[in-house]
């Protein structure tokens, strides 16, 4: 019953998260349907670009002509290519006073032409899962590191042309994929030998696709920035997750503790992301759903000579996005106080 109620608690905080902060986080009902790539927003109805498609196509299939697929090119203006739109792409399809003039006819097709979603339980929406980095005991080799960038920035960002020098150990980079930019983050300060033994993190900052070759350098154009790109930043082999998370409960008698947020920052709330001191081998999964405690002490006269008494009391809630085998990262879905590094993190009921 106590695992219905965070849920529960989950849910109601998500829907407040909606209208107050960003990135949009909400929950879905079981056995809600949606039909699947086609998103409505605030500002309109969205599609997410699937593999294979092209603006002449899209045309066809939501205005039945495909000979307006110029006015698509005219609604997103973050298209510079109209012969070039990527998988993930969010296209605007219509505004929002245009919502009535969507043909029952065109939803019909779309529910048709996608397998029906099987059935899961509660779904948690974290826009920026993919931002999201980790920390692993063991190293991972690159694939790559940037070596230049075109123009000689002092700020890489989205748009921008960089200069891979590849490694010579990992599989070759290929043309026309994807990879994710990540640099490590050093351990630092008076914790660094304690934070050294959980391993190295991997710190995400960006995706960008390979697009040429110039000698012994391999060309790449920067997709999205998540954050500030550096010179010898390394690539690994980009792996999008879904930001839809099924909720599911974490494993009885689990306690764990929450050693550092993803920032560094010292003040962690709702929103933010942390890392985990438990991982795969301890039976962690994605979606599952812990709540995190703080220890409150028994007030007890100056004359008294027995130990206080340390309650554990509930303030908070985890979400698991990654899992590693000895670590974890969560989403901070919930706090009413500020969480401290040390925190617990499991089930004490």
């Amino acid at each position: 019953m106590e695992s219905r109620n965070m849920l529960k608690t989950i849910l109601v905080t998500a829907a407040v998260l909606v209208l107050l902060v960003s990135p949009v986080a909400f929950a879905v009902e079981e056995n809600e349907r949606e039909i699947e790539n086609v998103v409505e927003l605030e500002t309109g109805v969205y599609y997410i670009v699937q593999e294979g498609d092209t603006l002449w196509d899209l045309s066809q299939r939501f205005s039945d002509t495909p000979w307006l697929w110029p006015n698509l090119w005219e609604e997103n203006n973050q298209i510079s290519n109209p012969h070039q739109i990527y998988p993930g792409e969010r296209i605007r399809l219509f505004r929002k006073k245009d919502y009535e003039k969507i043909i029952k006819k065109d939803v019909t097709e779309i529910v048709m032409e996608e397998p029906e979603p099987e059935k899961k339980g509660l779904q948690y929406y974290y826009s920026q899962v993919n931002h999201v980095g980790f920390v692993r005991k063991s190293w991972l080799p690159p694939y790559g590191k940037i070596s230049k960038v075109r123009d000689d920035k002092e700020l890489i960002g989205t748009g921008d042309v960089v200069y891979i020098n590849p490694n010579p150990d990992t599989p070759e980079l290929i043309l026309g994929e994807r990879y994710t930019i990540y640099r490590n983050r050093p351990w630092t300060g008076s914790d660094k030998a304690d934070m050294e033994k959980y391993g190295y993190q991997y710190y995400l900052v960006g995706v960008l696709e390979i697009i040429d070759r110039e000698g012994s350098y391999l060309v790449g154009d920067v997709v999205t920035a998540y954050r500030a790109i550096h010179i010898e930043d390394y690539l690994l082999p980009y792996e999008p997750r879904s930001p839809y998370v099924t909720m599911t409960e974490g494993p009885s008698g689990m306690l764990g503790q929450v050693f550092m947020a993803e920032e560094r920052q010292e003040l962690i709330g709702t929103g933010h992301i942390v890392f985990l001191d438990k991982g795969e081998k301890d039976g962690l999964k994605t979606g599952q759903v812990f709540k995190v405690y703080y220890q409150e002490s028994e007030s007890l006269s100056p004359n008294t000579f027995r130990e206080p008494m340390l309650e554990n009391v509930p303030f908070g809630d985890l979400l698991i996005l990654h899992i590693e085998d000895t670590t974890a990262t969560a989403l901070v879905t919930r706090s009413t106080r500020n969480l401290k590094y040390g925190a617990v993190f499991g089930d004490l009921d």
